[in-house]
């Protein structure tokens, strides 16, 4: 039997540790996570991500990307965007282009599973936590930050990022690697790219024990996280831990919780979807845009 992970089959073992995790998934609010990911750490250790050359992944990525560009013909400051776990929704970066268009950014949406052969069945394996985690993720940010560097319609000085569950995971886990080093399985990249980037804004990222990011990190990046105070697929109170403690080390982070909002509340139900699965809200969504208008118009003052 085996499982798909990023361009790799794992055996067996990591069969059986992938449906732990769906086991911790459940048991995790009954308060035994720690016990069961030392249980589900050892089934996964044998799991390590592919070795990749940088320029084979950016060859990967670019052909997916998506770009939204203001009015002119800058150079713009431009964001970078990463979908969450269920793939890349074109109405979803849309909506957030127009938000950040009209700012003055321009977007570029990453593409993490098209390259990857991740199709609808295998997006389920990542959304359950059994495969391509965000700190196997975090090496699409490092590329496609280096990407930035060939274009020369982006402000280099002016580069943020923004996430969406699996995606903000992936972009917070990029911060929290060592410096100096790159993210598991890639190679022949820039491991001082990261700090290019002026800001980040996470929307619902997972901070749970299998974030790297989970203990902080040691960047002085302006990040603004939007949580969903009725999160029924991640934990915000995980995640308020690992923003108060950053905060508490004199980091420059914000964020703000959306009451009674579930997870994916700002993302448009597409064609395919089953009925009655969007949890879309258009005034929890227009509010969340507020904020984060607000964060940008401060970093420019």
């Amino acid at each position: 039997m085996q499982l798909f992970r990023e361009g790799k089959v794992c055996d067996h073992q990591c069969l059986v540790g992938a449906r732990a995790l769906g086991v911790l998934n459940i048991i995790s609010r009954a308060g035994f996570a720690f016990l069961m990911a030392l249980i589900v750490g050892a089934f996964l250790s044998s799991c390590s991500p592919i070795q990749r050359q940088a320029a084979e992944l950016d060859a990967l990525l670019r052909p997916s990307d998506r770009i939204y560009r203001p009015a002119g013909l800058g150079p713009f400051p431009t964001v970078l965007f990463f979908h969450g776990c269920n793939g890349p929704s074109v109405d979803h970066e849309k909506a957030w282009a127009e938000v950040l268009n009209a700012e003055g950014y321009a977007v570029i949406a990453v593409d993490s599973f098209t390259g990857r052969n991740i199709d609808n069945r295998l997006s389920r394996a990542v959304c359950q936590g059994s495969t391509f985690w965000g700190s196997e993720r975090a090496a699409d940010v490092f590329v496609s930050l280096s990407h930035l560097k060939t274009l020369n319609w982006v402000d280099q000085s002016k580069i943020g990022l923004i996430g969406f569950s699996h995606g903000a995971w992936s972009v917070l886990d990029a911060f929290a690697q060592p410096k100096g080093t790159l993210p598991a399985g890639l190679v022949g990249s820039d491991p001082s790219t990261i700090d290019r980037v002026q800001f980040a804004i996470a929307f619902y990222p997972y901070c749970g024990f299998a974030s790297q990011h989970k203990n902080g990190w040691d960047r002085e990046i302006a990040v603004h996280a939007v949580l969903a105070g009725a999160d029924q697929v991640v934990s915000t109170s995980d995640c308020v831990k690992v923003l108060e403690a950053q905060k508490t080390k004199g980091r420059p982070v914000t964020y703000v919780i959306i009451a009674n909002a579930p997870h994916a509340f700002d993302k448009p139900p597409a064609i395919g979807d089953a009925p009655g699965s969007s949890r879309y809200n258009a005034e929890m969504t227009a509010q969340s845009q507020n904020h984060v208008r607000e964060f940008l118009r401060k970093l420019k003052k």
